[in-house]
């Protein structure tokens, strides 16, 4: 990764206000989607992990919010296409 790039990845402390601000609201949504606490707590997980792989890129609150339902959905659409197919 490049040194650019790298400063501009969240910082510890930064996804964990992230995850203080959000993860109610995702873990809800991902409960809505799979039925299945212990799957949702696996979803949150998830997508909060691939924000730690995010370049900050968001304008405000509401854009890093937006960001994570949708992340979030995606996911959980994933997981459920995944089950499916077993």
């Amino acid at each position: 990764m490049l040194g650019a790039e790298r400063e501009n990845l969240p910082k510890n402390d930064d996804i964990a206000a992230v995850f203080r601000r959000h993860a109610k609201t995702v873990y809800r949504l991902c409960y809505t989607y799979l039925g299945n606490a212990a799957d949702a707590e696996d979803a949150v997980q998830t997508v909060f992990a691939k924000l730690l792989g995010k370049p900050r890129r968001f304008n405000d609150a509401e854009h890093e919010k937006a960001w994570l339902i949708v992340c979030a959905q995606n996911h959980c659409r994933d997981m459920l296409r995944s089950a499916a197919r077993r």
